[in-house]
């Protein structure tokens, strides 16, 4: 019966996990069954079925799984160029997308494991809850049953007292109402006690002349009797109900440990968003796509990893590494191509340079005054107009006067976007600068 009780509660736990981790994205975000969490927590820790953490981690990462296959299905059903029933492979449709499809994928992407790591961060804390507060009871139950065994000896031993003290001993107090001729009971009990009192004088009179060891002797037995009393009475209330619960539920270590659990759990889910991410990101990757990008479409991508990387490190407490070390493996990649493209261009450059002085155009004596206030800002392209400052026939430095050729200008140009992707992608700052200085020499 009780392996049958334990079945059905995972069962009932695995259905739960299930239907909590797979609910659409539309739905609010708030603890599903809250209560039913609750009872089942608490079951479960109270059968020690202290592994059923490890179910919902399992669930947890087939629900990972189904959220990018949804994203991808998602988008591939508002492309019309894309044709599911030749393509049938996720990673060879969004190869099929072009840039802004794919990145718009990867937004949602990003923003469903938003929601699903907030979800679970939700259930795991109702968990923790229940785990906590199940050990702060035993904790109470034990400090209260060390309170009831510290008074009870406290009152048996002022009992004792109060019966070596008393000049009556059981029986006395009848007898002497018996015998007693008087109107008043408390005329007997007075007589009665100076009675005692006269005998109690005399016997301590007689002790006195008596041999001290057999005084001292008395006292020591009476001691180990008051003392072995005491500790039975420990035995006894130390195997009341409290420790009949405690019987039932884990320990303040297993408990503990489970509540460490709860949060390694997290960090887990944040990890495995992050390795799915991943997912995403080289199946557009694997047939160059993103080393032809231009270096705005990259810097779009760059930024959107990083946002996203810091949303989960607010959520979690975590620092998942493996999203932005694929990130960083295609920008070195990107660099490369990047640096390769500017070399090869301006080597063509210099080879039909005719080394004649060349006008120098308003948008580039901009940049060099702009270098020269250190803002490195690339300005956009704009069409000629008519009240566009006309060329000038040397470039201005610090009030210096430099006849340059057509291939300088260009140069100072692609200095100002080796800087403006440094800007962009802090990450490549190394590697763009020793490109950079190859590029100079």
């Amino acid at each position: 019966m009780e392996k049958l009780i334990d079945k059905m509660m995972v069962a009932d736990f695995t259905t739960y996990s299930r239907s909590d981790l797979s609910r659409t994205f539309e739905d609010d975000n708030q603890v599903l069954e809250k209560d039913r969490l609750q009872s089942l927590v608490f079951g479960l820790l109270r059968q020690r079925k202290l592994d059923f953490l490890d179910i919902y981690s399992e669930e947890m990462m087939q629900a990972a799984k189904g959220i990018v296959r949804q994203c991808v299905i998602k988008s591939v059903s508002q492309i019309e160029d894309i044709d599911t029933d030749t393509v049938v492979k996720l990673q060879d449709q969004m190869r099929l997308m072009t840039f802004a499809q794919w990145f718009e994928l990867l937004k949602n992407v990003f923003e469903y494991f938003l929601l699903f790591l907030t979800r679970i961060k939700a259930t795991l804390g109702v968990i923790r809850n229940v785990v906590l507060e199940i050990l702060d009871s035993s904790q109470r139950n034990r400090a209260a049953d060390a309170c009831a065994l510290a008074d009870g000896g406290s009152a048996e031993n002022e009992d004792e007292e109060e019966d070596e003290e008393s000049g009556l001993r059981p029986g006395e107090a009848e007898l002497a109402f018996l015998t007693h001729e008087g109107l008043f009971i408390s005329d007997a009990l007075n007589e009665a006690e100076r009675r005692s009192n006269g005998a109690s004088t005399q016997t301590r009179t007689q002790a006195k002349e008596e041999a001290s060891g057999s005084d001292s002797a008395s006292g020591t037995t009476e001691s180990s009797s008051s003392r072995e009393h005491i500790t039975n009475t420990t035995s006894s209330l130390t195997t009341g109900g409290a420790a009949a619960l405690e019987d039932l539920m884990p320990s303040d270590l297993e408990l503990g440990r489970i509540a460490n659990n709860i949060q390694e759990l997290l960090y887990t889910a944040s990890d495995i968003s992050h390795d799915r991410c991943v997912k995403v990101l080289l199946a557009k990757a694997k047939d160059g796509s993103l080393e032809r990008l231009s270096s705005a479409e990259f810097v779009c991508v760059s930024r959107a990893v990083e946002a996203f990387a810091k949303d989960t490190e607010a959520l979690c407490s975590r620092r998942s590494v493996s999203l932005r070390g694929a990130l960083q493996s295609q920008a070195n990649r990107f660099v490369h191509r990047f640096h390769e493209e500017r070399k090869t261009k301006l080597s063509l450059l210099l080879d039909t340079e005719r080394w004649k002085q060349a006008e120098v155009p308003a948008e580039f004596q901009h940049l060099v005054d702009s270098i020269a206030d250190g803002h490195i800002t690339l300005p956009e392209r704009k069409p000629a107009g008519p009240e566009e400052k006309k060329p000038s026939d040397f470039l201005l430095v610090d009030g210096q006067k430099y006849a340059v050729v057509g291939t300088v200008l260009l140069l100072i140009r692609m200095f100002l976007e080796y800087c403006q992707c440094v800007n962009d992608i802090p990450s490549i700052t190394t590697d763009m600068l020793t490109r950079l200085s190859d590029l100079l020499k």
